[in-house]
């Protein structure tokens, strides 16, 4: 078969191919329906050559062809006994609206209420005792404080030391000394400001080169008060060593009610 005759059959076959897929019939639905095919236009086969063809046999013949086929369809419901002949409606399109999370506006940050610094100035502590002061005499506590020294004396008697003599300004510091203790509610020998042994240092302060302080505290009634005390001192050998110290040579006693108890303050100088 030569070329001419090839090409007019290869046309005709493919016409008949695009008139075969427009005259396909499609299900039909379940329902009575009728087809828009007004819209959508129908199946349609063209048939371009990009190079004529030639009027010899020589060389290849190029045959291009462009086949455009409808094949969507839509499809509406009609129900039963309704008429078939009304235009079909026209679907608009759905509008996508997106739905976006609310707006929420950030939380403001307050900064935490700090409230100012209190500057307190520095309290610069004394670096010295206080003098002794006099304190108001009293017959029954005068008598206990004088019965104390003779209780030292008797005790340094029986090692054949020689006694202590009463010295008034170590009486005033050891009356000064029992009445702070009870006046600021502390008992020991360190002032608790200063820190300073404070009957050491007032009897320095008033012309000693040595000094030391024996003190006791106890409930026992005034006349027993000061032979319990020498009684306790010489069963403690720091206690005891000031009473029989043979470099002291003089000595002060001041004792104090500080409530239903007696503080007693014992100061020895040399």
């Amino acid at each position: 078969m030569t070329r001419q005759k090839i090409v007019p059959a290869v046309v005709v076959i493919l016409v008949l191919v695009g008139v075969w897929a427009s005259s396909i019939e499609r299900p039909s639905a379940t329902r009575t329906t009728t087809e828009a095919s007004a819209t959508l236009p129908p199946a349609a086969v063209s048939i371009s050559s990009e190079v004529p063809l030639p009027t010899t046999t020589s060389g290849p013949i190029l045959i291009t062809a462009t086949f455009e086929v409808a094949t969507a369809t839509q499809f509406v419901v009609v129900p039963p006994g309704a008429s078939t002949d009304a235009p079909l409606p026209t679907l608009a399109p759905t509008a996508f609206t997106p739905v976006l999370p609310p707006t929420v506006p950030p939380a403001a940050i307050v900064p935490p209420t700090v409230p100012p610094a209190v500057v307190v100035p520095p309290t610069s502590a004394p670096t010295s005792i206080p003098n002794p002061q006099p304190l108001i005499s009293d017959p029954s506590i005068s008598a206990a404080e004088q019965n104390v020294i003779d209780q030292v004396n008797y005790q340094r008697s029986l090692t054949n030391l020689p006694p202590l003599a009463r010295d008034e300004s170590l009486m005033l510091i050891a009356e000064s000394r029992a009445a702070d203790m009870v006046a600021r509610g502390y008992f020991g020998h360190d002032d608790p400001v200063t820190g300073l042994p404070a009957a050491r240092t007032q009897a320095m302060q008033a012309g000693f080169k040595r000094a030391g302080e024996n003190i006791y505290e106890s409930g026992a009634p005034l006349s027993d008060f000061p032979a319990q005390a020498i009684g306790w001192f010489m069963t403690d050998a720091p206690h005891r060593d000031n009473i029989l110290h043979p470099v002291y040579t003089s000595i002060g006693a001041g004792v104090a009610a500080n409530g239903p108890q007696w503080i007693l303050s014992l100061v020895f100088g040399a």
